[in-house]
C-alpha cells in the first residue's frame, strides 16, 4: 500500500485519501435549479403582463363600443327612422375615431391595435366591436424571440343603444 493511500508517516490520512468524489457538485445542482427557478418566474411575469394587456385591449373595446352606440344614426335620433338606430359604417367610424383619440398604444405592451371583424352592428341596437391586439411579451430575451415573438388576442366589446322614448 502506497503511502498517499494509507496515509502519511504522521499517520493522518492525506488530502487525497479523503477528497469526495463527488465534491462541487452540489453548487452545480444549486446553480441549474437557480437558473429553472428565474427562468419560472420571468415567464410567469410574461404571461401575467399579457393577460394585463389584454384585460387592457378589452377594455379598450368595450369603451370604443359605447362611444359607437352613443353615436346614433341621425335619422333615429330625430325621430325618422327608429328601426335602425346603429349602423354598421356609423359603428366602425366611431370606433376608428375612438382609437385614434385615446391611442392605447401609448401605454402598455400593446404593440398595435386594429379593428376586426365583426364590428359593425347585429341589430341595428347593439355596437359590436372587435380589435386585434398585438403585445409583446416583457420579458421575452432576444434569443428566443423566434419562438417566442409577439402575441396576437382578439377581443370584443358590444354596447347597446336605448331608445329612452320606447324603453
Amino acid at each position: 500500500m502506497s503511502a498517499s493511500r494509507a496515509g502519511n508517516l504522521t499517520g493522518r490520512p492525506s488530502p487525497e485519501a479523503t477528497e469526495d468524489p463527488e465534491s462541487g457538485r452540489i453548487m452545480v445542482m444549486g446553480i441549474g435549479f437557480v437558473v429553472v427557478l428565474v427562468a419560472l418566474i420571468l415567464v410567469i411575469a410574461s404571461v401575467s403582463a399579457i393577460h394585463l394587456d389584454r384585460k387592457r385591449a378589452l377594455g379598450v373595446a368595450d369603451a370604443a363600443a359605447a362611444a359607437a352606440a352613443d353615436a346614433v344614426a341621425e335619422a333615429a335620433f330625430y325621430g325618422e327612422d327608429r328601426e335602425s338606430m346603429l349602423t354598421d359604417e356609423l359603428v366602425r367610424a366611431e370606433a376608428a375615431e375612438y382609437l385614434e383619440r385615446v391611442d392605447p398604444t401609448s401605454s402598455g405592451g400593446l404593440r398595435s391595435v386594429v379593428l376586426g371583424e365583426p364590428t359593425g352592428t347585429v341589430d341595428g341596437e347593439t355596437a359590436v366591436v372587435t380589435l386585434v391586439a398585438v403585445i409583446d411579451p416583457p420579458f421575452a430575451p432576444a434569443l428566443v424571440s423566434g419562438v417566442v415573438g409577439p402575441v396576437e388576442v382578439t377581443v370584443t366589446g358590444r354596447a347597446r343603444a336605448i331608445d329612452v322614448e320606447n324603453g
